[in-house]
C-alpha cells in the first residue's frame, strides 16, 4: 500500500494523473498536512500520552492475536484427541473381538479353577473402551454341597492382552481360600478337630483334607461314595511340589469340571433293535449325559489338562492374575503328563457334624477349617 501511494505521489508531480486522480490526491494531501499541523503543535505531554496510547492499542492487538491462535491451536488439538479416541475405539472393539473375550474368559475360568480351590467365576461382564482397555467384571461364588454362596468379586484390567488384577475382594477373610494342605508325610501338624467340635448345629463347613497318602482319582472317589452328606469340591494334584512341609499354593481342578463351554459333555450310548417281518437290525444312537457322581475319571483328568493348557498357552494374559506359583501351569501339564494324576488333597464341604466324622478315616492325615456358614 505505501509502495502505492509512492507510485501515486510520483505521477503527481509528472503531471501524469488526471483531473479527478489530481483533485483526490490533493485533498489526501490536504489532510496529511492537517494532520502534521496538528502533531507538531502538540504539547510533549500531549505527544507522550498519544504514544502510549498507541502502544497500549498496540499491546492489545498482540494479546489478542495471542488469544486467538492459543484457542485456536487448542480447538485443532482438542478435535484431534477426540478423532483419536474414536478411531482407538473401533480399533478397540474389533482387537477384543468375540473369539478374543471367549479365549480371555476361557483363560480367566481356567486360572480360577486350577488354582483357588473351591472359587468359581461365575457371572461376568466383558467390556473395552479406549486405546486397547479392557476389563472384565464378575461374581466368585464358593459351593457347599447342593449350594452356592456369594463370596467376592473380582475386577480385571487388560491392556493389550496383558492382565492384572484390579481387586480381588473377598466378602470377609472366612471366605477367601487359605490354599494350604500339608505333605502326607508331615505328622507334627494339629488339625481342626475341635474346631469342628465348638461350632454349632445347623452348620455347613468347608475342610481342607490332606490324605494318608497321594491316590489315584478312582481310589478317592472309593473313599468318598459312602459319605451320604459330605461333598468333594476340588482335588488338589501332585505337579511335582519341592516343599516338604507346606503345600501353600495347590493345582488343582473342580468336582464340576465342566468351566469351559466349548468342551464336549460325555456321551452316552444306547442299543436299539428295531424288527421288521422275519428280520431284525440293531443299532446305535448316542446323546450328551452329565459326568458320573463318582465317575469318570478319564474325562475330568483330560478336562484337567486342557485347562492346565489354556493357562499355559495364554502366559501373557494371566502374567499378573496367578501370584506367580512355585510351579507354573507348564511345569504343572509336564508333571501330569509323566507321572499321571495323584491326589494328595481335597475341599471337602457338608454339615459340620459330619464332617467330624472323618476323624476316624484312616486315610484322612490332616483336616484345616476354611469357612463355615449357616445351613439355608
Amino acid at each position: 500500500m505505501k509502495d502505492e501511494w509512492l507510485k501515486k505521489m510520483q505521477a503527481y508531480e509528472r503531471g501524469e494523473l488526471s483531473p479527478e486522480e489530481e483533485k483526490a490526491f490533493e485533498d489526501e494531501l490536504e489532510k496529511l498536512e492537517a494532520y502534521q499541523s496538528h502533531i507538531e503543535n502538540q504539547t510533549p505531554e500531549e505527544r507522550k500520552t498519544r504514544s502510549n496510547s498507541s502502544e497500549a492499542k498496540l499491546s492489545k492487538s498482540v494479546r489478542k492475536g495471542k488469544w486467538r491462535a492459543l484457542l485456536s491451536n487448542a480447538f485443532s488439538a482438542f478435535a484431534l484427541f477426540m478423532l483419536i479416541t474414536m478411531v482407538s475405539a473401533i480399533l478397540t472393539s474389533i482387537y477384543y473381538g468375540a473369539f478374543s473375550k471367549e479365549v480371555q474368559r476361557d483363560v480367566t475360568r481356567s486360572v480360577f479353577a486350577t488354582q483357588y480351590p473351591n472359587i468359581r467365576m461365575n457371572s461376568s461382564g466383558f467390556s473395552s473402551g479406549f486405546y486397547f482397555n479392557a476389563t472384565l467384571d464378575g461374581q466368585l461364588v464358593k459351593s457347599f454341597g447342593s449350594y452356592e454362596e456369594d463370596v467376592g468379586t473380582f475386577h480385571i484390567k487388560n491392556i493389550l492382552d496383558l492382565w492384572g488384577i484390579g481387586s480381588l475382594d473377598f466378602y470377609g477373610t472366612e471366605h477367601a481360600p487359605i490354599n494350604t494342605f500339608f505333605d502326607p508325610s508331615v505328622s507334627n501338624v494339629e488339625s481342626d478337630w475341635g474346631t469342628l467340635e465348638r461350632l454349632p448345629e445347623g452348620t455347613l463347613s468347608e475342610v481342607y483334607v490332606t490324605l494318608a497318602a497321594p491316590k489315584s482319582l478312582d481310589e478317592v472317589f472309593q473313599h468318598l461314595e459312602p459319605l451320604e452328606t459330605i461333598y468333594p469340591q476340588w482335588y488338589a494334584v501332585d505337579v511335582g511340589e519341592t516343599d516338604e512341609f507346606s503345600r501353600s499354593e495347590p493345582i488343582g481342578f473342580p468336582d464340576d469340571p465342566f468351566i469351559l463351554d466349548y468342551l464336549p459333555a460325555p456321551e452316552s450310548e444306547t442299543m436299539t433293535e428295531e424288527k421288521t417281518g422275519w428280520f431284525s437290525s440293531t443299532g446305535s444312537s448316542s446323546s450328551s449325559r452329565g459326568i458320573e457322581v463318582y465317575g469318570d475319571e478319564e474325562v475330568r483328568i483330560d478336562i484337567f489338562k486342557e485347562m492346565l493348557r489354556v493357562v499355559a498357552n495364554n502366559q501373557r494374559l494371566v502374567k499378573n492374575l496367578t501370584n506367580h506359583f512355585a510351579v507354573s501351569s507348564e511345569d504343572a501339564l509336564a508333571y501330569v503328563n509323566e507321572n499321571g494324576v495323584q491326589i494328595y488333597g481335597l475341599v471337602l464341604t457338608g454339615p459340620t457334624k459330619e464332617l467330624l466324622k472323618l476323624q476316624e478315616e484312616t486315610w484322612v492325615k490332616h483336616l484345616r477349617v476354611n469357612d463355615s456358614i449357616l445351613w439355608k
